[in-house]
């Protein structure tokens, strides 16, 4: 969990944060740092205190104990705590909650009742085009897409020029190819406006596509913190490991410093003989291995297996197999056209570095 970038001070800072409900702790002593034009994603599953984390860092929600800093200075502890709109923060939500009775251009403007009326229509018409949504600015909420609301909830947020933003599942409500042409909006015109940003999200390839940084949450706690090819690679555990991909788990003894397991020994190094494991292999870390396989992929694990099913998905194909002496089932997704049929036996391959290993509890 460390400071990805120690030379230089957070711009926002939650040190040693708690926050309880009776004796319900939803936020337990938390740490994170969050740097100028960093994207950071809260992820985990519903329920884990995400959301009172942003509501606590947008001053919503008033922790129970530490203290909430913003460019070296407190801005809510036991003796003080700034209102959100005194923060520089911007709020994006789900729920787009644009005023339905005004025209685009007055919803964008809204945040902006300080500036004289030439300049905030000047600046609100400015969000909308950087968006590529200028041609709206004089219609109604009602009148727009789903895709084009959101894009107009992140103008408005983002029209007071706010130094971070903070959105709770701000895409969750549109269809997929809308969500992914959507989220790339949002991160570009973040980095072109220099702001920072905190996203919460349950959605793991959402983490994976905009974080700089992951932070996992989980009952209340962060467990692990890091770049998503750090989180990806090397989770701290099982569950973990399952949030990002579909997996095969293969619960295994090992013995003279292997596991053993229906599809043959996997090195452990690092677990005592005896020790009861779980590996973790994803169905996307398969290959079908070549005849020259040892040569092409000298560090992988190679065995039989035996096919059951197989399913073509487009890109790729489902595989549904077995070891050449267990009924056990597990999948593989390869790239390849799978022409085996049910019983057949194909060679697949996996790479050293992708088996996962976790002590059981």
């Amino acid at each position: 969990m460390n400071n990805p970038r120690p030379e230089e001070s957070p711009l926002f800072e939650l040190r040693q944060v708690s926050l309880t409900y009776g004796r319900n702790r939803v936020v337990d002593n938390i740490d994170l740092a969050i740097h100028e034009n960093e994207l950071v994603c809260l992820l985990g599953p519903s329920g884990c205190g995400k959301t009172s984390t942003l509501r606590i860092a947008s001053g919503v929600e008033r922790q129970t104990s530490g203290t909430v800093w913003f460019d070296g200075r407190q801005i809510s502890g036991p003796k003080r705590h700034d209102p959100p709109e005194t923060r520089q923060i911007g709020l994006m939500f789900q729920d787009f909650a644009l005023f339905p009775h005004m025209t685009i251009l007055a919803n964008v403007g809204f945040g902006l009742k300080k500036l004289d009326r030439t300049e905030r229509h000047r600046r609100s018409q400015d969000a909308l085009e950087r968006m590529g949504i200028g041609h709206l600015a004089a219609a109604y909420p009602h009148m727009l897409s789903g895709g084009e609301q959101q894009r107009v909830a992140l103008c408005r947020a983002l029209a007071p020029k706010p130094r971070i933003m903070l959105m709770d599942e701000p895409f969750s409500g549109l269809d997929r190819g809308l969500r992914n042409a959507v989220r790339e909006d949002t991160r570009r015109t973040l980095r072109a406006e220099g702001a920072s940003g905190l996203l919460v999200t349950h959605d793991a390839d959402e983490a994976l596509r905009l974080a700089d940084r992951i932070v996992l949450m989980r009952g209340g706690k962060f467990v692990q913190i890091g770049s998503p090819a750090d989180i990806y690679d090397r989770p701290i555990d099982l569950e973990s490991a399952e949030l990002f991909s579909e997996i095969n788990k293969l619960p295994a003894i090992v013995e003279n410093g292997a596991a053993v397991t229906p599809l043959g020994n996997f090195a452990a190094p690092g677990f005592h003989n005896g020790a009861r494991v779980t590996l973790a292999l994803r169905y996307s870390d398969f290959r079908i291995a070549a005849d020259d396989a040892g040569e092409e992929c000298p560090s992988c694990y190679r065995f039989s297996a035996k096919v059951k099913n197989t399913r073509f998905l487009g890109r790729d194909s489902l595989v549904d197999f077995t070891g050449v002496d267990d009924e056990r089932l597990f999948r593989a997704r390869v790239t390849d056209i799978v022409e085996a049929g049910p019983q057949d036996l194909v060679t697949l391959q996996i790479s050293t570095d992708k088996v996962l290993i976790f002590a059981e509890n």
